[in-house]
């Protein structure tokens, strides 16, 4: 995780080393998880890597409704490599502050 404290409304990031085998697309899950484990956000978005081993940085967005507090991220990727076969990879990242736009002015 690069940052660790994230206005609501703003976004985040997380830098990830990743090694992919396959060439196939993915579908991505996000989720915001606060700390009694009540999941506050998913989205889901399409996510296409080469094939190979790297290092990125993902910015992910913190809603503006989400409430002062202490969450992580969980991401999910789903592929499906033909009609019986899927691969699933799920990493989360350390829990992060949120801070609501009245405390940080």
């Amino acid at each position: 995780l690069i940052t660790h404290t994230i206005e609501a409304g703003q976004s985040g990031i997380y830098a990830i080393d990743y090694c992919k085998k396959i060439q196939a697309q993915g579908i991505t899950y996000n989720e915001i998880i606060d700390e009694s484990g009540t999941i506050w956000d998913q989205i889901q978005k399409v996510a296409y890597k080469p094939a190979q081993c790297d290092k990125i940085q993902v910015t992910f967005f913190v809603p503006p409704t989400l409430k002062s507090g202490k969450y992580k991220l969980r991401v999910t990727v789903h592929y499906q490599i033909n009609s019986i076969r899927d691969v699933v990879e799920q990493y989360e990242t350390p829990y992060f502050e949120v801070t609501s736009f009245r405390e940080v002015r």
